[in-house]
């Protein structure tokens, strides 16, 4: 999907996610319309950024958008827990079930139910306690805007890799490779969060219709549903 994220408005709808169609998409709009581009926000993606940096060159600042790299984060503590459910013994694997989505939820809207199903899960494995602890730390960081963020994230990435613990060492290596654009949302505040009520809409119509084999088809009834079809 590509997205107006100020106008809140579907452009267009893709049918793959390569480089190539990507550039095609954008080379096909007008030049004074892409002259007025100025940030792009995405999920991290390497076809996207380099079908921007290749159209756009230093025109375009691209943000990660946040709320993907916290998936990336969440992603890791997931991992780490079903590596740990593989090896461990049946004292420790029972607490770590289902917890998912209490792992990936904001601490701050966990329910009291998933504040002591985690607690419990924590308290199993002091090494999934590690993580989850970092993770609290980051969102501190990232999520709220600190004072001089980019320092205390060089801070954090410092702890994260003092733990040994492999995981995290991988979540900081997507920090290191996407550095320039994670960091440029506290310098934009730009995120992709206005896109969410078009994803539901977009997964309403794809419910409706069981999945469609036309791509042109699904394309115009999303632009439709969403109010571009003129657009």
């Amino acid at each position: 999907m590509i997205y107006d994220l100020k106008h809140g408005k579907v452009l267009d709808v893709l049918e793959t996610r390569v480089k190539a169609v990507v550039v095609a998409w954008f080379r096909s709009q007008p030049k004074a319309w892409l002259a007025g581009i100025r940030r792009a926000a995405m999920d991290m993606w390497e076809a996207y950024e380099k079908a921007i940096r290749e159209v756009f060159g230093d025109q375009v600042e691209i943000v990660a958008d946040k709320f993907h790299v916290v998936k990336q984060f969440n992603e890791r503590i997931q991992a780490c827990r079903r590596e740990i459910q593989r090896g461990a013994d049946e004292k420790t694997k029972q607490p770590l079930k289902g917890i998912r989505w209490a792992i990936a939820k904001d601490p701050k809207n966990l329910t009291q139910g998933d504040r002591r199903a985690l607690g419990q899960a924590l308290k199993a494995s002091p090494e999934l306690r590690t993580m989850y602890r970092l993770k609290k730390q980051f969102l501190s960081i990232y999520w709220v805007k600190t004072r001089k963020p980019l320092r205390q994230m060089r801070k954090w990435m410092q702890r994260a890799l003092a733990t040994g613990l492999k995981h995290l060492a991988k979540f900081v290596q997507t920090l290191k490779n996407w550095w320039e654009e994670i960091t440029a949302y506290f310098r934009t505040g730009l995120t992709n969060a206005g896109s969410e009520g078009l994803n539901t809409t977009i997964k309403m119509v794809t419910r409706r219709a069981y999945g469609f084999r036309n791509h042109e088809h699904f394309r115009l009834r999303v632009k439709h549903e969403t109010g571009a079809l003129a657009a």
